[in-house]
């Protein structure tokens, strides 16, 4: 069998090339909320990143207007949409529909970030692709009581929005608390929304832990985009400030736009690693559970919470973020005058949707922002402790010496690299992954973002078993049989979520089954679809899964070695 192993050897490496389901992509949907433009406007941007050139284009609802332009290899592109005080490209409503969303397209991979910018009252988030957008989500944000002299109360709702990429979207919204257009906590209620119009709520409390999903019955499981955050809010956790070091902010109402996309309850994992700020003495932490009697332990302090509930804690170390079941982690970077190592006003709040350790990247290119306000950015970086050695950062070897364990997770490791403003990097791990932040601070402002998040849905799985390499991978040969096998987890003692599945190969054909086998006669990129559901036909009990796989036609121009058996 000698000449067969040759052989099974050039097919090998002719056919494996391995891709993650991360925040590069073709297609993008988004919208901004309203930031506080009472002042001052605000200055709503996109930049965009990627590795090779591509030509975007971006469309803009509210007016029915492309523009299209050229992305440059390292080279971001910054597109201001608009910078006025009205700021019609933003929402401005509570409970109702407009027609504000933005499509961006692209022929290649890229990666995209939203910057809502108004001086002192700023925050940024990264964009997820279209096929990367769930059908449930718990929104993260935050609210309190304003400070006793009352400044700013009325700016400082918590919201969020809510983004329709395709027409007849049908969604149920439940709120955690009433909002201001009077809908009641705790009651769901239905929308519909066309491609391209977006959904804005707003509250004076916190609307952190609204469910948001595809409306149960909907014919159709239809993806869409949350934002969540506040439109211009502190992050004091009701601590007294009156031993601030700035008195101009005593009741500790220097506040900020809080901005960022929600991930997909799919995409949630059980293990996080959250890091302090560089210039900052603490920071905030929210819990989410999407699953009753879930136990989060948070830095060896425990607690059990059900779906929808969260836990907020005050950290001011590296902190180890376990639990039993999926959660979403939100930080918050604390008011200016309750949290600064200096008397010079650095900083202010923001958030940051953390990313589970489930989720970890290879390689991802990003831009350090360039704000006017904003001088002091940095890099936090979370990686496996025995791949610290792998890391590069614009192809230059990172000191593994700056890496420190992380206390009650030593398996992961975390380092602090200062960035420079403006610039373009190239983060790349050669022996495994990471996980990766981007965050600077100014006078009263910040800001803080993904540098870039994988987003597999750790619900679901598709293993494609190649018959010739018999490897769990994201290519395959020409002409050869494929296993395809729906995987997910069942709970001792509990039924299987889903009994019925439903494959579309991407070329037109179908299958069902838990397990099938297909073969593909047509090299080429194909993205194969799986819907997994328990049955009854409700998009509320489904999951969808989006797979690209790359078939390739092996050509074997020489067999060198022994060709008997």
């Amino acid at each position: 069998m000698r000449r067969y192993y040759l052989l099974l050897l050039a097919m090998l490496f002719a056919c494996l090339s391995k891709a993650q389901v991360t925040t590069e992509g073709t297609e993008f949907w988004l919208g901004f909320m309203q930031n506080n433009d009472v002042s001052a406007p605000s200055s709503l941007e996109i930049f965009i990143t990627s590795k090779t050139t591509a030509e975007v284009e971006i469309f803009l609802y509210q007016d029915n207007t492309t523009r299209s332009i050229t992305v440059t290899p390292g080279v971001t592109h910054q597109e201001v949409i608009n910078f006025d005080v009205s700021n019609p490209y933003a929402a401005t409503l509570s409970g109702n529909i407009e027609r504000k969303a933005i499509r961006i397209l692209s022929d290649v991979d890229i990666s995209v970030y939203a910057f809502n910018n108004r001086q002192r009252s700023a925050d940024a988030t990264v964009i997820l692709p279209a096929p990367s957008l769930g059908i449930e989500y718990y929104v993260a944000g935050y609210w309190e009581d304003g400070p006793a002299d009352g400044i700013g109360t009325v700016d400082s709702p918590s919201e969020f929005l809510i983004v329709a990429a395709q027409d007849d979207t049908e969604i149920e919204i439940t709120t955690s608390v009433q909002t201001i257009s009077g809908q009641p906590a705790n009651s769901p209620y239905n929308i519909i929304l066309n491609q391209g119009e977006l959904y804005q709520v707003k509250a004076n409390g916190d609307l952190s832990g609204s469910y948001i999903r595809v409306a149960e019955g909907s014919a159709d499981c239809k993806n869409f985009a949350v934002f969540g955050g506040n439109q211009w809010g502190r992050v004091t956790l009701n601590e007294n400030c009156a031993t601030t070091n700035d008195p101009s902010f005593l009741g500790g109402y220097a506040a900020d736009h809080l901005f960022e996309q929600m991930y997909p309850t799919s995409t949630w994992g059980k293990n996080y690693v959250a890091m302090p700020f560089q210039l900052r003495n603490n920071y905030a932490l929210r819990v989410m559970a999407m699953q009753d009697q879930t136990t989060v332990n948070i830095g060896g302090q425990v607690f059990t919470i059900d779906a929808g509930q969260y836990v907020t804690s005050v950290e001011n170390h590296v902190v180890s973020v376990q639990a039993d079941k999926p959660v979403q982690v939100a930080q918050f970077s604390l008011t200016m005058s309750c949290d600064t190592q200096s008397t010079a006003g650095i900083g202010d709040p923001f958030m940051i949707m953390l990313n589970p350790n489930e989720q970890q990247l290879s390689e991802i290119n990003f831009n350090a922002l360039n704000a006017t306000e904003l001088s002091d950015y940095y890099l936090s970086v979370i990686t496996n402790t025995d791949q610290v050695n792998s890391l590069s950062l614009n192809g230059t070897p990172v000191n593994s010496a700056i890496f420190s364990q992380v206390p009650g997770a030593p398996d992961y490791s975390h380092a602090s690299i200062q960035v420079q403003k403006g610039q373009d990097y190239n983060l790349r791990s050669s022996g495994g992954g990471f996980v990766a932040y981007i965050y600077a601070f100014g006078f009263l402002e910040s800001f803080g973002y993904v540098a870039g998040a994988a987003l597999e849905n750790l619900n679901l799985g598709i293993e494609a078993d190649d018959e010739y390499i018999s490897i769990v991978d994201d290519a395959a040969c020409l002409n050869a049989d494929i296993q395809f096998t729906a995987a997910f987890d069942t709970p001792s003692g509990q039924q299987p979520r889903f009994n019925t599945f439903d494959w579309d190969f991407g070329n037109g054909d179908m299958a069902q089954g838990e397990h099938v086998t297909y073969k593909y006669t047509v090299p080429g990129t194909y993205q194969v679809t799986l819907t997994a559901s328990d049955g009854q036909g409700s998009c509320g009990s489904s999951e969808t899964l989006n797979k690209t796989i790359e078939i390739k036609e092996v050509v074997v121009d020489e067999i060198i070695g022994a060709s008997s058996v």
